[in-house]
């Protein structure tokens, strides 16, 4: 006997690109109508609106897609629902940490987790889930079984990007447009390349202008993208770049857009790795695109530090990566993490090193303290105990602005997470 679906997602701003992709792979196969989908953002709006359609016969399911930082926010959404709700209705979670820690997800209240991409598994959750049968053999995602065991299915094939658009008019879900996904160096500290695949893939420039127009016909000046490496776009294998690729892209785009339309690219939320960053990659950012910042991933100063954390690259590539940029126009804004499992006192040191040869080349220094990621190869590694007399100047420098981030932030997170470990 078949029940009609009333989808009902939160949207927290931090999470609404994960959300516009369930949307428009929803749209793609024509089931956003047939699901009546709704993105909510306030925690009491997302559990009265699963109420009304429980009341109204219909069978509710909510979708909660959440960052390991927002663990605590999703445990109180989901508490909070099966309190007013109980087991009436079905609560699935997506997103990177539950991606990365399906089994800890189901303990907080969740009927079933996507692990990875969910443009596929999703669809096949909700259609099983309308049928009354085997919504537990869906691919792609975890649960208990009837016997209360824990099972994780296989994936399903990875989605095509060449199908989906990046942004839906139907839904006024606009805002960044992915145009790659997946990354072949796993970084050790980094989820995506376990939640997405080593192999990269691409959007078809053709697709990403499409959305371009969707952004110029709402009359929305800014078109930014979404990829774990702007100037991978269109490479193969993500490690050497295509620049003919990137150029078709900007041409297409920057049609689509019109006159007053301004791409930014290189800049949040994305970011370029150091070997890619040419003299003629950025004359051709130059020529094309509008913003005059470029977020490069340093992430250390450590030559030992780089090779244990999978970089694949070293101190030089970083310095002269940002001395590129500079003398093309662009500031350079690179990334560099503290407390990285194995890091010592000299490697920090040599990290502040080069963060002042970067300040010097008229660089941006964007500092992040270490977390343990669910999903990442280093899940399971604390950060390094940092001595007090460098919290205090690492403090100083962000106060002065000499630093940007949320290092303070995250320190606390860390700390939190290392006295819970060491706890008996």
């Amino acid at each position: 006997m078949t029940k009609e679906i009333a989808l009902v997602l939160t949207d927290p701003r931090d999470n609404r690109n994960s959300v516009t992709g369930l949307i428009t792979a929803l749209e793609a196969h024509d089931l956003d109508g047939r699901y009546r989908v709704r993105a909510i953002r306030e925690e009491a709006d997302f559990i009265r609106a699963l109420s009304e359609a429980d009341a109204t016969g219909k069978y509710a399911v909510g979708g909660i897609t959440f960052l390991s930082a927002q663990t605590d926010l999703a445990r109180s959404v989901v508490s909070a629902a099966r309190a007013a709700l109980g087991q009436s209705i079905f609560l699935v979670a997506g997103g990177p940490h539950p991606s990365g820690d399906p089994r800890g997800t189901l303990t907080m209240g969740f009927d079933a987790v996507v692990t990875g991409e969910g443009e596929i598994a999703l669809p096949e959750l909700l259609a099983r889930l309308e049928a009354g049968n085997g919504w537990r053999d869906t691919p792609g995602i975890a649960c208990l079984d009837e016997g209360g065991e824990y099972r994780r299915n296989p994936r399903p094939p990875e989605a095509d990007l060449s199908s989906i658009l990046p942004l839906s008019e139907r839904h006024r879900r606009y805002g960044p447009i992915e145009i790659s996904r997946g990354c072949p160096f796993a970084c050790r500290y980094c989820q995506t390349s376990s939640h997405f695949g080593t192999r990269m893939r691409h959007r078809p420039a053709s697709l990403v202008a499409e959305g371009a127009a969707m952004l110029a016909r709402r009359g929305m000046r800014d078109v930014r993208v979404l990829t774990p490496d702007a100037l991978a776009y269109g490479s193969t294998d993500g490690r050497e770049a295509n620049l003919p690729a990137v150029e078709d892209l900007f041409r297409l785009v920057r049609e689509a857009a019109g006159e007053r339309g301004r791409i930014w690219f290189g800049t949040f939320p994305s970011e370029v790795r150091p070997e890619h960053v040419t003299t003629e990659a950025m004359e051709l950012l130059a020529k094309y695109a509008y913003n005059r910042t470029l977020v490069i991933g340093g992430q250390s100063g450590s030559e030992a530090v780089l090779a244990a954390s999978h970089r694949e690259h070293g101190r030089a590539d970083i310095v002269h990566a940002a001395r590129t940029a500079a003398n093309a126009g662009f500031q350079p804004l690179v990334d560099m993490i503290f407390a990285l499992p194995g890091e010592t006192d000299d490697d920090r040191e040599q990290t502040l090193e080069l963060c002042e040869e970067l300040l010097a080349l008229g660089a941006r220094v964007h500092v992040h303290h270490f977390m343990p990621l669910p999903g990442s190869a280093w899940r399971d590694r604390l950060p390094e105990v940092l001595p007090p007399t460098f919290v205090k100047r690492m403090n100083r420098l962000l106060t002065e602005g000499r630093y940007f981030g949320d290092f303070r932030e995250q320190y606390k997170l860390a700390r939190e997470a290392v006295r819970e470990k060491s706890m008996p």
